[in-house]
C-alpha cells in the first residue's frame, strides 16, 4: 500500500532523515520506535506532504506522491493524527469533525463520515455540543482520531496517541486502534511506549538518529538484545 524508497528530508541544513526505506501492506499495523529525535514525525509528516524530501520517492498505492500537497495526499486515502491532536479548542466537538471533512463535497458524505467516527467513539456523541478545550486528555484523544475516521481514510497515521494519557486510558486508545484496523483501515503508528505498540504491530521499524536501524516482524523485534535494551528497559 505505502512504499519510501531511500527518502531524505532536511531541516534546513539539518538532515532528519537519511536513506530511510518503509513498507506498509494493506491491512497491516507497522510501528515506528526511537528515541525522541529520532526522525519518526518527520517521517510522517513527509509521507503527509507538510515536508518535501529532498531525495527519494513516496508511493502510495502505485502513485508517488511525494511532491504532492497535503491536501491532494488526504483526499488519496492518507491521513494523520498529530502528536498533541491539533484540535480546535474553541470549536466545539461538532466543529471538529465537520473540520475533519473539510475535503468532502457532499454533504451526505459529510454526515456518514461523521456518524460513523462517532459511533466508533461513542463518548463523543455525549459531548457533541462541547468545546473540545475542556474535555479530559483521553476524550480529546477520541476526538482527534475521530476527525480523521470521517475522511475513512484508507491509511491513518497515528502519531503519539498514548501520550500524557493515564494508563486505562491507554488500554482504551490501543484497543481503538486495534478495532479500527480490524474493520478495514491500515495503520502506520508512531509510539514512545515500545512495548505497548510492538504487541499491537505485525511490522516495526527502529529508527535512530533519522536512519532505520532495524526492520522485523513485531514479535522478533521485541525478543531483539538492542530493542530489549534500548527501548523496553532490558
Amino acid at each position: 500500500m505505502l512504499q519510501v524508497k531511500g527518502l531524505h528530508t532536511y531541516y534546513g541544513s539539518l538532515c532528519a532523515l537519511r536513506e530511510v526505506s518503509l513498507l506498509v501492506e494493506q491491512g497491516q499495523i507497522v510501528t515506528l520506535i526511537g528515541a525522541n529525535g529520532a526522525g519518526k514525525t518527520t517521517l510522517l509528516r513527509t509521507i503527509s506532504g507538510i515536508i518535501q524530501p529532498t531525495q527519494g520517492s513516496i508511493t502510495f498505492e502505485g502513485q508517488r506522491i511525494d511532491g504532492l500537497g497535503p491536501h491532494k495526499i488526504v483526499q488519496m486515502g492518507i491521513c494523520q493524527v498529530p502528536e498533541g491532536r491539533g484540535l480546535f479548542p474553541d470549536l466545539t466537538v461538532w466543529e471538529n469533525l465537520r473540520m475533519g471533512a473539510y475535503t468532502l463535497r457532499d454533504k451526505e458524505n459529510i454526515e456518514e463520515g461523521i456518524a460513523s467516527a462517532v459511533e466508533m467513539f461513542p463518548r463523543l456523541a455525549e459531548r457533541i455540543g462541547q468545546k473540545a478545550g475542556t474535555m479530559s486528555g483521553g476524550e480529546q484523544q477520541m476526538l482527534a482520531v475521530a476527525r480523521a475516521l470521517v475522511l475513512k481514510p484508507r491509511l491513518l497515521m497515528l502519531d503519539e496517541p498514548s501520550l500524557g494519557l493515564a494508563p486505562i486510558l491507554v488500554d482504551q486508545v490501543f484497543a481503538k486502534i486495534q478495532e479500527i484496523n480490524r474493520m478495514g483501515t491500515t495503520i502506520l503508528l508512531v509510539e514512545q511506549n515500545a512495548r505497548r505498540a510492538l504487541m499491537l504491530a505485525d511490522v516495526g521499524y527502529v529508527l535512530r538518529t533519522g536512519e532505520v536501524i532495524l526492520r522485523d516482524d513485531a514479535s522478533k523485534l521485541m525478543e531483539n538484545a538492542v530493542v530489549r535494551e534500548s527501548y523496553l528497559g532490558g
